[in-house]
């Protein structure tokens, strides 16, 4: 009840823009598939339409620090046989998903953020083209 937004998937999710971002790197979708199979065994069989699209929607929040990354921590998927830019994605992917998620880790000095974050809060008006 009350007015809490219900938690269906939209065309302007600023969230699941994020998305294509994750398909579109090897390393991150591989990830992605692990994080998305865990989480949907968890929901069960019965889970409602809106539980997975929640469910889903957390899943690819995980994931928005890692798209926003800085090259220089985490070197750009270029699609090439460069194992050592793979093996180095990977190392900081898999230390990214290893870290405890936190309060402690939001503290200054950190390369991550651990708690995944709602980002259309994030958008203020100024953002959206408004003052």
């Amino acid at each position: 009840g009350g007015n809490k937004p219900s938690p269906r998937l939209t065309v302007g999710d600023f969230v699941l823009a994020t998305f294509p971002l994750i398909m579109d790197d090897a390393a991150l979708m591989a990830r992605f598939a692990n994080v998305w199979s865990a989480a949907s065994k968890k929901l069960g069989k019965k889970a409602t339409k809106q539980q997975l699209n929640a469910s889903f929607r957390e899943c690819v929040m995980q994931f928005y620090p890692l798209t926003r990354m800085d090259p220089h921590k985490l070197p750009k998927d270029t699609d090439t046989a460069d194992t050592k830019v793979d093996d180095e994605r990977k190392k900081v992917i898999d230390t990214f998903f290893k870290k405890k998620k936190t309060n402690e880790a939001l503290e200054g000095g950190s390369d991550f953020r651990y708690t995944p974050f709602r980002i259309d809060e994030m958008m203020t008006p100024a953002l959206l083209g408004g003052k």
